[in-house]
């Protein structure tokens, strides 16, 4: 997956909720060593390994109807 830096966050205690992000590729392919990524880059590359790991311990929070986003 190629996804966006994410560039801002609110933080709610210990937990720092991220802003959205633009995907730009799905499927990146496997994680190659011997491609070096730029810290410095907009984009950045995630292994499918890291993504499965990610997404075990992410939360998918849902506004309900004239709740503030905040």
């Amino acid at each position: 997956m190629r996804i966006e830096s994410p560039r801002e966050f609110e933080r709610l205690g210990a937990v720092r909720i991220y802003g959205l992000q633009k995907v730009y590729e799905l499927d990146a392919g496997p994680e190659s060593t011997s491609e070096e990524q730029d810290d410095d880059s907009v984009v950045r590359r995630v292994p499918s390994e890291a993504l499965h790991n990610i997404e075990s311990q992410m939360a998918i929070v849902v506004p309900v109807r004239n709740e503030r986003l905040s």
